[in-house]
C-alpha cells in the first residue's frame, strides 16, 4: 500500500515538473515569437521608410526638371517661330505637372507620421495610390496631344513657307526622338513611384 502511494506521488510530481517545463517552453516560445515580430515590424517600417524616400526623392528631381524646362521651352518655342496656342499649351501642361508634383509631395509624404499613425500612413497612401494612377492616365493623354499639335505646327509652317520642309522633316524626327526618349523616362519613373506606393500599402496593411 505504501509502495502504491509513493509511486503516485512519484508521478504527480514529475507531471507537475512536465507542466512546469511545458510552461516554461510556452513562455520562451511566445518571447521568441513576440520578438520577432518586433524585428518584422522593424524591417517592415524600414522597407516603408525607403520606397517614402524614393518616392520623395525622384519626385524633388522631376519637379527640378520641370521647373527650368517651363522657362526654356516657353522662350525656345517662341523664338523658333512656333504658333502662339503650341507655346501656350506647353506651358499649361508644363503648369499642370509641376502642379501635381508640388501636390503629391505635400498630401502623400508620410515621413512625419511613419513613427506615430500608421492608419494615416495607409489612408495617404491608398489616395496616393488611386491619384498616381488617375495623374499616369492623364499624362498620357496630354503628351500625345503635345505631340499631335506639334506635328500640326510644323506642318502648318513648311506648307506656309514659314520653314524650310527639309528642315520640318528634321525638326519632326528630332522631336518624335525626344518624345519617345522623354516619355520613357517619364513613365519608367511613374511605373516606379507607383510600384513603391504599392509595396507600402502592402507593407502598412500587414502591420495593421
Amino acid at each position: 500500500m505504501e509502495t502504491n502511494n509513493f509511486n503516485g506521488n512519484m508521478d504527480a510530481n514529475n507531471d507537475f515538473e512536465s507542466l512546469e517545463q511545458m510552461k516554461q517552453q510556452m513562455t520562451m516560445l511566445k518571447e521568441k515569437l513576440d520578438h520577432q515580430n518586433v524585428v518584422n515590424e522593424k524591417l517592415i517600417l524600414k522597407s516603408v521608410k525607403n520606397n517614402n524616400n524614393f518616392v520623395n526623392r525622384s519626385t524633388i528631381i522631376f519637379l527640378i526638371i520641370g521647373i527650368f524646362a517651363l522657362p526654356f521651352c516657353t522662350f525656345y518655342f517662341y523664338k523658333s517661330g512656333f504658333h502662339w496656342w503650341f507655346v501656350a499649351y506647353t506651358v499649361a501642361m508644363l503648369l499642370w505637372s509641376i502642379i501635381q508634383m508640388i501636390a503629391n509631395k505635400v498630401k502623400y509624404n508620410i515621413e512625419q507620421y511613419i513613427d506615430k499613425d500608421l492608419v494615416l500612413c495607409l489612408d495617404k497612401m491608398i489616395r496616393a495610390k488611386s491619384a498616381y494612377s488617375r495623374q499616369f492616365k492623364q499624362s498620357i493623354v496630354f503628351i500625345v496631344i503635345f505631340m499631335i499639335m506639334f506635328y500640326c505646327d510644323i506642318i502648318l509652317r513648311a506648307y506656309a513657307g514659314g520653314i524650310d520642309k527639309g528642315i520640318a522633316i528634321g525638326l519632326i524626327i528630332g522631336g518624335t526622338v525626344g518624345g519617345i526618349i522623354g516619355g520613357i523616362i517619364g513613365f519608367s519613373n511613374n511605373f516606379k513611384q507607383r510600384r513603391a506606393i504599392d509595396e507600402m500599402v502592402e507593407d502598412l496593411k500587414e502591420i495593421q
